[in-house]
């Protein structure tokens, strides 16, 4: 599969990689932005890119910011959801582009939800992958974490400045064969039936599991060994401390976003989970549809948190016809 060459922009004071696939004629109404999570890069996206062109449209899927061939600044104040959302209205500008729909996955799914705020004036449509939206809680995450689960679960252990971007980077390959499993049977929750976000104590703390040995890790490796080595290669240019930065931007995104109504979203818009996602659960999308006002909801079954990599060919299926049906006959 050949993955497209990147196109560099200015945006927002950072110099920003974007991989564009598009056909030579664009049947389709509006560009699609796919943005990745943690610990990707616009790489993640590669059947997306291929799959989505071939059906007309036109696709473009950033390294954001802290990730990949785009800049990393080291401040972690430079990694709020209003400044990433920035990055992204830069990009639009760049490439011409008035209104797009936007497609994310983990983290690229929570700035997301943060779009029709932060930019409302180019945003027509949204999907999201792994992370639904269910509106401002009532604290923010770290907050809620803390008191849920203590400093054991992975989110507490991000806050460390240093301490985790430590723990991978002293071997980046092992990190990717940790993180991106497929069937993994652990890391566990602590309720598997219930709605736990993660990592925690019931299986020891992050760094003890990434310590274990492999074999006790569960699961297989996702990626081939081509494909891991994108990754890797990556990762060890640039270490972790961009992509683990926005993590640390819990509070503050929380704080921002109050000013805006964030229980009312009335844009199109799909969501997709993971049945067999072992931090974000189904049931996690449960009362979606009270601030979503125009939602559609399904399951992948079979999945694992890395849903577009791992079951790409139901993932493209699902996002064709949602296009197609709510945008492709404009």
């Amino acid at each position: 599969m050949t993955f497209p060459a990147p196109q560099f922009i200015e945006t927002n004071g950072i110099r920003m990689a974007v991989y564009e696939a598009a056909p030579e004629v664009v049947s389709k109404p509006y560009p699609i932005i796919l943005l990745h999570g943690f610990p990707e890069m616009a790489f993640s996206w590669r059947y997306q890119l291929q799959a989505l062109s071939k059906a007309g449209w036109r696709v473009l899927a950033p390294d954001q910011r802290g990730y990949g061939l785009t800049d990393c600044p080291p401040d972690v104040a430079d990694y709020s959801a209003r400044i990433l959302a920035k990055d992204l209205e830069g990009l639009l500008d760049a490439f011409d582009i008035e209104k797009a729909i936007f497609v994310g996955h983990d983290w690229g799914a929570l700035l997301l939800w943060t779009l029709p705020f932060y930019m409302p004036d180019r945003v027509v449509g949204l999907a999201g992958l792994s992370v639904p939206y269910r509106g401002r809680g009532p604290a923010d995450v770290v907050s809620m974490v803390r008191h849920a689960f203590g400093d054991d679960h992975y989110i507490s252990y991000f806050q460390n400045e240093g301490v985790a971007e430590a723990l991978f980077e002293k071997d980046v390959a092992r990190t990717f064969r940790f993180f991106m499993r497929q069937k993994a049977d652990g890391p566990k929750r602590v309720k598997p039936e219930g709605d736990g976000i993660g990592w925690t104590a019931e299986q020891g703390a992050l760094q003890q599991g990434f310590m274990n040995d492999e074999n006790l890790w569960g699961g297989r490796v996702l990626l081939n060994d081509d494909d891991l080595n994108v990754f890797v290669e990556a990762f060890k240019r640039t270490g972790f401390r961009g992509g683990i930065n926005w993590y640390r931007n819990f509070a503050e995104n929380w704080r921002d976003i109050g000013q805006y109504d964030t229980e009312n979203i009335n844009l199109p818009t799909l969501m997709l989970m993971a049945t067999d996602d072992p931090i974000l659960p189904p049931s996690l999308a449960k009362g979606m549809d009270k601030v979503c006002h125009d939602l559609e909801l399904h399951e992948i079954k079979g999945a694992g948190h890395w849903l577009q990599q791992e079951k790409h060919e139901e993932v493209n299926r699902l996002l064709l016809d949602w296009l197609d049906r709510r945008f492709g006959a404009e």
